[in-house]
């Protein structure tokens, strides 16, 4: 396998794990965006909003350490996968939740998912990049 090819192929990979940030950034800044909504959706107060919100960064400061200790033993891969599929699913069950208790829940597991996202990016350029180039993909 020739250096250009390890090379497309590392900035493919690590492209991916980057959109998959992406997506989880847009998760994370959303409900300050739909806030009216949210609060004529639940018939709630700012403070209940702000505190459903905030359970997306319960989760993602709870995992932080967790997720380090599973993207170094198991690699990126893996636990970038269920990421992704934790993500998809917190957004599904927030889309459909009737209650601010579902969707405090739901916020939970979307934060659950998110966690992983910045770190596996981060072990991606690692595994994939020389040193040289590890300040511009992080």
């Amino acid at each position: 396998m020739g250096t250009k090819t390890v090379a497309w192929r590392a900035w493919f990979i690590w492209s991916i794990a980057t959109f998959f940030y992406l997506y989880e950034y847009i998760q994370r800044v959303i409900p300050g965006t739909i806030v009216d909504d949210l609060m004529s959706s639940y018939s709630a107060n700012a403070a209940a909003i702000g505190n459903m919100a905030a359970f997306y960064f319960y989760s993602y400061a709870l995992l932080q350490l967790p997720v380090g200790l599973l993207a170094d033993h198991f690699g990126p891969k893996r636990p970038l996968f269920w990421a992704c599929f934790l993500c998809v699913a917190g957004c599904f069950a927030f889309s459909q939740s009737d209650t601010l208790a579902a969707a405090k829940a739901s916020r939970f597991l979307i934060g659950s998912g998110s966690a992983f996202a910045y770190l596996c990016c981060l072990r991606l350029s690692v595994n994939w990049f020389s040193v040289e180039r590890f300040s511009l993909v992080c």
